[in-house]
């Protein structure tokens, strides 16, 4: 059980649900590696990191999405809805 399966729990859009938890997961692991691993700070890679680990749960949890990940980077509004 992961954190988003625990947050699932609660009420509400499960799709906003997701982005928010992704976006503080990732974030959190960024910071990690910079302040215990002297990393540089990388915007673009944490973006792109949250934009996949997204499109990955939801191809894994929302019955329903099939949406390519090629499609997702392009549109992820249009893959959810």
């Amino acid at each position: 059980s992961t954190l988003l399966d625990h947050a699932l729990g609660f009420k509400g859009n499960k799709v906003r649900l997701a982005w928010w938890v992704t976006w503080a997961a990732m974030i959190w692991i960024h910071m990690n590696q910079i302040i215990f691993k002297d990393e540089r700070g990388n915007l673009q890679q944490i973006i792109d990191t949250i934009k996949f680990k997204a499109w990955l749960w939801l191809k894994g949890k929302k019955e329903g999405f099939s949406a390519s990940y090629y499609y997702w980077l392009i549109d992820p509004l249009w893959c959810i809805s």
